[in-house]
């Protein structure tokens, strides 16, 4: 608990002290300063940060000793150790590697979309960066859709594509950010919504004839079948997917009551990033009865890290002033509830480095 404080209260006050310098350079600094450290701690991290990290490193001690072998993993993500191998034998080079690549995505992304770069940084290290630390081979397949999201907004459909097809070789569930493409169709609206909602809860209730489908078309994953991730809906199931569709509502009635025209500065298609948030919102509500399922929105959950910063940076200065700290006052108790009562979620706290 005392590592999370510590870096959050890093995250808060580098860019405050780099924005009242009042220089855009400055501000550019703190803001990757704060990139460099978080991927500093993902890339160096020991074996014991993450319950998959051991399994990361197994897999590349084996295919550097025997090769590429049958696995259940992708075969793009089997290369990718393979190719590293030439580089290194130390295991920690698959570590540092991927660190690098899902820290600059991830922050070119923040930095270029974003109106507010520090708080979504902030919103990034609560919500999402006990992933890229856990499950880093789907951290490394959304890195790489976060290039195809760039395309998808300039209509280069055949780079969006060529990006998806990479990272469903990383990632098979990846192949679900094809339904991105609707954002560029479909205009929300309240019948858009509703339908969403009723379309979650039938898939949630025809829960067990759709995981037989999706067993079919993801073979890799029946070793999940009968484990822990089945059952009853959970009460922290129910919660996530509470707070992921309030941040929803409050975003569409933003998007919906003030002016975005000047939102177009750093390419901010404001009403794209709310259907990807409308996606996860359906996908949590169809996974209340296997949660695993919910890794699947985390595809989309994650444009919520532009999307209300975005949304707020619309509000009057004094307003802003208000609403942001209860904001991140409100997210930093939620992830470190979770961290108290739940630390064997990520296994990311307490934080160690691998010498």
């Amino acid at each position: 608990m005392l590592h999370y404080s510590l870096i959050a209260f890093f995250l808060l006050i580098v860019p405050v002290f780099s924005s009242s310098l009042k220089s855009h350079k400055a501000e550019k600094v703190g803001f990757w300063l704060c990139i460099g450290v978080l991927m500093f701690l993902a890339a160096f991290r020991a074996s014991s940060v993450g319950n998959d990290t051991e399994e990361y490193l197994r897999i590349f001690e084996e295919i550097t000793s025997n090769g590429i072998y049958e696995s259940r993993y992708e075969i793009g993500y089997l290369w990718f150790n393979k190719l590293l191998g030439y580089i290194s034998n130390d295991s920690q080079i698959v570590l540092i590697v991927s660190s690098i690549f899902i820290f600059y995505s991830f922050g070119r992304f923040i930095w270029k979309y974003s109106r507010m770069p520090w708080f979504s940084l902030f919103l990034f290290f609560v919500l999402f960066f006990p992933n890229a630390l856990n499950i880093t081979r789907q951290t490394l397949s959304i890195a790489v859709l976060l290039f195809a999201y760039d395309y998808l907004l300039n209509n280069k459909y055949l780079k969006f594509l060529i990006c998806i097809i990479i990272a469903i070789t990383i990632h098979a569930v990846a192949i679900c950010f094809i339904f991105s493409l609707l954002s560029k169709r479909i205009r929300l609206n309240a019948k858009v919504i509703v339908t969403a909602i009723v379309i979650g809860l039938a898939l949630s209730y025809f829960f067990s004839v759709m995981l037989e489908g999706l067993f079919l078309l993801f073979p890799q994953y029946l070793h999940y079948e009968g484990g822990g991730y089945f059952g009853d809906v959970r009460t922290a199931s129910i919660i996530n997917v509470s707070i992921r569709c309030l941040e929803f509502v409050f975003c569409y009635y933003v998007v919906n009551n003030h002016s975005c025209d000047s939102e177009n500065k750093r390419g901010s298609y404001n009403n794209y990033m709310l259907f990807m948030q409308l996606l996860a919102c359906l996908i949590g509500i169809s996974a209340l009865n296997f949660n695993l399922l919910d890794r699947a929105a985390f595809y989309f959950s994650i444009f919520i890290v532009i999307l209300l910063p975005n949304m707020l940076h619309l509000y009057p200065q004094k307003k802003r002033l208000l609403y942001i700290p209860l904001i991140v006052i409100f997210y930093y108790l939620y992830s470190a509830v979770i961290l108290i009562y739940r630390p064997d979620w990520s296994g990311v706290y307490p934080y160690s480095f691998c010498w």
